[in-house]
């Protein structure tokens, strides 16, 4: 009876040896790894974190901690100019290095990979797919194409400060006034593609929670695109594809938006059929575009497309919003300059809602919003893949990381000044004319390059018109004393309202 368990006692013995040796060569393999990328990997020249040398997770971890733009600065501050941020990525914090890397023919990296679907042109990585992607749509956002639709913002502005005035009527009730900013630029950009507002304004609600799931599926895509090789899994695989890869129909996510934009487009197709289509909106633009062979953009071309403008168009905009506000409000010499302003051109309008040409033609309005973009830009890193080239005196070679941070490269001191921490919108005004050629140069707020954003103009537009109608129509007060967070963001977005007539 002793023999089978001598038996059984040899396997148990040979199998622990064998997930022994198992588990030894994994670390001998990811010691040699690190090894290898710490010291000689193409990139181990440059200084850096020793945890950003051997793993992606360390951008991970800057990401989640909220305060990634600080981290990128300190690591300048004790590193230099250009900062080892990962095992094949770079950082640099000078601007004058921007057109050496956001050229022409710079190609995206993958974190700009679609994780949910189809390209598109922000999303295509090489810079010939990218050039064939903008041809086809880029007339659909220049500035006479959104001037045609200017008073498709104009009625979401109209309904946007009538519902706010009737909140206004109990100045006691404080609003919190980035759900109103986003329920503005979602109404305007669904608008300006579909022909039609969901109804965020009407409802005075988050439709359908449309806000909440993009909201919610934010933080895991850019945590997706922080990992690579992750996200190529998930868009490659079958097992990605089928149950991890938003899809219309979804419950939450991304997904409940694109059943959103899936029901627009089938009821605009409609609509067309019937010759009652909205003639000059996004959606029809796109489904005219060519392809550079002539034959129209696929269905699901224009749908990505349509879904791009949706989600890109909406809260990075609000966000610009709110943060330009509240930056004024927290400086009230910058508030009595611009109220100033506006009762100044209120009499030469030439309609209650100034035009966007009207607007721009206003000096510290102007001023306050390139001050915002400058102090607060709501975008993070833009990542491109070096065809190799020299930085700091070291050469970079080429399949490289390389990113700069807008937040980073906007209070550089050499170019801004000593007190560019600090909120001034009279550095625009004081500024000389080469001065502001520099800035205008190096300005980063929307890209750098060919890739600069598309919708830029649609969201100038909703900025000026909406800051002058607010503080035409109201003067708001801040239910405390907020602070901002060191990115330049408000800690708390309630105020009360009071009507200014």
């Amino acid at each position: 009876m002793s023999r089978p368990a001598i038996h059984l006692s040899v396997i148990d013995a040979d199998a622990t040896h064998t997930a022994l040796s198992i588990v030894g060569l994994a670390v001998a393999a990811f010691g040699l790894l690190v090894v290898y990328r710490r010291f000689f990997h193409p990139l181990a020249h440059f200084p850096g974190p020793f945890w950003a040398s051997v793993s992606s997770l360390y951008g991970v971890w800057a990401f989640v901690s909220g305060g990634e733009h600080l981290i990128h600065r300190g690591l300048h501050e004790k590193y230099g100019p250009v900062v080892r941020f990962g095992p094949n990525e770079l950082i640099v914090n000078d601007p004058y290095m921007l057109p050496l890397i956001y050229h022409r023919k710079a190609d995206k990296t993958e974190v700009y990979a679609p994780n949910f679907g189809i390209e598109t042109v922000f999303t295509w990585l090489r810079h010939q797919d990218h050039v064939a992607a903008k041809r086809r749509i880029a007339h659909a956002y220049s500035l006479l194409s959104i001037k045609n639709l200017e008073e498709y913002i104009d009625e979401c502005l109209a309904q946007w400060i009538s519902a706010l005035s009737d909140i206004s009527k109990d100045p006691s009730k404080p609003i919190n006034f980035a759900r109103w900013a986003e329920w503005f630029t979602y109404d305007v950009i669904s608008y300006l593609s579909f022909g039609e507002p969901i109804g965020f304004i009407a409802a005075r609600a988050d439709v359908r929670d449309l806000i909440k799931n993009y909201s919610d599926a934010s933080m895991l895509l850019e945590i997706l695109a922080l990992l690579p090789k992750v996200s190529w899994w998930m868009r490659k695989t079958w097992v990605g594809r089928k149950f991890l890869m938003a899809k219309a129909g979804d419950r939450k996510g991304v997904g409940v938006i694109m059943a959103e934009r899936d029901r627009i487009f089938e009821k605009h197709t409609r609509d067309m059929e019937k010759g009652d289509g909205s003639k000059g909106i996004l959606l029809t633009k796109f489904i005219a575009a060519k392809n550079a062979d002539g034959t129209p953009m696929s269905t699901d071309d224009v749908k990505a497309e349509a879904l791009l403008a949706m989600i890109a168009g909406s809260s990075t905009t609000s966000n610009a919003l709110v943060r330009l506000i509240f930056n004024i409000l927290q400086h009230p010499s910058c508030l009595s300059r611009l109220t100033a302003e506006l009762d100044a051109i209120t009499p030469t309008l030439t309609s209650p809602i100034p035009t966007f040409e009207e607007a721009r033609t206003l000096p510290f309005l102007s001023a306050c919003i390139r001050e915002t973009f400058r102090y607060s830009p709501s975008t993070v890193q833009f990542p491109r893949v070096s065809d190799g080239l020299e930085l700091n005196g070291k050469w970079v070679p080429a399949g490289t990381s390389v990113s700069a941070s807008p937040w980073i490269m906007h209070r550089n001191k050499e170019m801004y000044g000593e007190d560019a921490d600090t909120f001034r919108p009279d550095r625009w005004l004081e500024a000389n004319a080469e001065t502001t050629a520099l800035w205008d140069k190096y300005d980063f707020r929307w890209g750098y390059g060919a890739r600069k954003c598309l919708g830029r103009n649609i969201a100038l537009m909703e900025i000026y018109k909406a800051t002058i109608l607010f503080f035409k129509h109201f003067r708001p007060e801040l239910v405390e004393e907020i602070g901002f967070t060191s990115s330049g963001g408000p800690k708390s977005t309630t105020l009360y309202i009071h009507p200014r007539n």
